[in-house]
């Protein structure tokens, strides 16, 4: 009998899912344990626990994409290993996105009997681990400024409306950045600079449209300062992944980089330290989940 954890955040947009995923996982013969959190924090500590103590076979992770981020490095930080399924039951859940993991309790259980385990790459940023995105820069901040009651009533849609407040009230004055990398240096002014794991980024399934989490890189991609009328180009390719074709947008791959700004950092969707930072890969070290893709 396969014995299944869930840590799930009872802020998440769509807890009301939880009973649901339960009862489908006690239907296929799995036994099933829910941990809820409290606080910032816990899933991380529960996730550590979980991994050291070997008890369970799989960790599911009932919340958004920061809610995966605790279980990360709290699995991150032990020398053994659980698997980890995510479950989407945030606004936004780009990773999960991504793999193409069902949103069905149904679909998702059926996809546990007989699950594969696919060693997924990582990012490091300084001592902390990241499964999607570092940002910065403007809009960067959006996730954990959305209201929450407005992100439980209009999902994705919120963090658009939210980004276009942003705009308005911080305009399009440039930022300074200093980035580099084995392939890349740049110093000067930027709009926005993400370093992403999966190609879905703040609800868009291609910003990053060559990254792939098993390839033991990292994809890099800086909107430069730019006029009104690039900054609409860029805008109007994003659902296309053409953006990355504007002469303005720098976009490549690596294993390592360095990241020079006073703005501020965001790390899956929550606030990270000031200050330079360090971000590698870490090539196939979390065990996940996910159906296997053609």
């Amino acid at each position: 009998m396969k014995k299944i954890h869930i840590i799930y955040n009872p802020q998440a947009g769509k807890n009301h899912r939880l009973d649901e995923l339960a009862l489908a996982l006690l239907t296929r013969g799995m036994a099933v344990s829910i941990f809820p959190t409290e606080q910032k924090g816990d899933a991380e500590k529960e996730a550590h626990e979980q991994c050291n103590a070997q008890v369970m076979d799989a960790l599911i992770s009932f919340g958004g994409d920061g809610t995966l981020n605790e279980i990360l490095n709290g699995v991150m930080r032990s020398d053994k290993r659980i698997p980890v399924a995510v479950f989407s039951a945030g606004t936004v859940n780009d990773f999960a996105s991504f793999l193409e993991i069902p949103k069905e309790p149904d679909e998702f259980a059926d996809m546990l009997l007989d699950w594969d385990v696919h060693p997924t790459d990582v990012g490091k940023i300084n001592d902390r681990y990241f499964i999607n995105v570092f940002s910065c820069g403007v809009v960067s901040t959006v996730a954990h400024k959305t209201d929450r009651q407005l992100k439980a009533v209009l999902g994705s849609l919120a963090y658009y409306l939210e980004g276009m407040r942003e705009i308005a009230t911080q305009g399009l004055a440039g930022r300074q950045i200093y980035l580099r990398s084995e392939r890349y240096l740049y110093n000067g002014e930027y709009y926005l600079c993400l370093i992403s794991n999966s190609s879905s980024i703040g609800g868009f399934s291609k910003m990053a449209p060559k990254a792939s989490v098993n390839d033991g890189r990292l994809n890099c991609l800086m909107i430069k300062k730019a006029p009104m009328a690039e900054i609409l180009d860029i805008i109007t390719k994003l659902l296309a992944g053409k953006h990355i074709t504007n002469e303005y947008v720098v976009y490549f791959e690596t294993q390592k980089i360095r990241v020079e700004t006073e703005d501020e950092l965001d790390v899956d969707g929550e606030h990270f330290q000031s200050g330079p930072i360090d971000i590698e890969v870490m090539p196939g070290s979390f065990d996940m989940l996910y159906p296997m893709t053609e």
